[in-house]
């Protein structure tokens, strides 16, 4: 079950919008999980990282912009919160 934790995608040209955002997030308590944080640098399959994390996630924001549109790794971590949102039980 997915905890009450927010996952954060976002083209690393906008670095700091995702900044922005996470300093919000936690000025306001609420829990997230971003690659520059949730990675440790050593990780050799992050791809599996990722996907753990955005099962883990209650929440999942996409930071869009024009960066976005040209980024696989957003293209796959959205495909992936659109499939974790499949299988949740619906309440």
């Amino acid at each position: 079950m997915a905890v009450e934790k927010v996952f954060l995608s976002y083209a690393h040209s906008d670095s700091q919008h995702c900044k922005k955002i996470c300093s919000f997030l936690s000025r306001c308590g609420i829990p997230f999980w971003h690659d520059e944080t949730g990675l440790p640098p050593s990780a050799e399959d992050f791809n599996e990282l990722i996907e753990g994390a955005i099962d883990e996630c209650k929440y999942f924001i996409c930071v869009w912009t024009e960066h976005i549109k040209n980024s696989d790794y957003c293209r796959k971590e959205l495909e992936r919160a659109f499939e974790w949102k499949k299988r949740e039980p619906q309440r």
